[in-house]
């Protein structure tokens, strides 16, 4: 599953004239032709109360309930008028505010962890404030649309760290001294 951050959704439907706007339909387009996509009820939420803004009441409840079939993703943990979003213990969310995180931010990097604890990857335009926060690899949306695909990313990685483990890594050449 490839989890996707607020941001990217606030660009498809706010800011058509924003230059990554072109890279993050291409992405959205990708997700939902593959079926893989997830974001959080919490996101969801903070998307209607962005959008809230320019919306009628009736709009926004209809954004809000037919969200994950317009994006064809998954919505954790639900998206029903009657759920609330999933609440964490304050410690929880004190350990990842200390590794430097705003609220929501740790917020929804636990709700990864919680809810989707195979994710792929994490794909946000806010890269910075997730990388090294979350259980997987951190992307754009563009880089993600340029990745090679994620098995293959995988088996690089975990090639790596068995050779590393046997060290059996090259070494690079080191030019003569002159």
């Amino acid at each position: 599953m490839i989890f996707v951050d607020t941001n990217v959704f606030v660009i498809d439907l706010r800011y058509r004239r924003d230059p990554d706007y072109p890279a993050n339909r291409r992405f959205l387009d990708d997700l939902a032709a593959r079926g893989n996509g997830v974001t959080g009820l919490i996101n969801l939420l903070e998307i209607c109360g962005i959008l809230s803004f320019n919306l009628s009441p009736h709009r926004l409840r209809e954004l809000f309930h037919n969200f994950g079939q317009q994006y064809r993703l998954l919505i954790v943990p639900g998206a029903s008028a009657q759920a609330g979003p999933p609440s964490f213990p304050a410690g929880d969310l004190l350990d990842k505010m200390s590794a430097k995180m705003a609220s929501k931010d740790a917020e929804i990097a636990l709700l990864v962890e919680r809810f989707v604890p195979g994710a792929q990857a994490f794909v946000t335009w806010n890269k910075k404030h997730f990388v090294g926060k979350v259980p997987c690899p951190v992307l754009t949306p563009a880089e993600y649309m340029a990745r090679p695909p994620l098995s293959l990313i995988k088996d690089v990685e975990s090639d790596y760290r068995t050779r590393r483990k046997k060290g059996i890594m090259r070494r690079r050449a080191v030019p003569p001294k002159r």
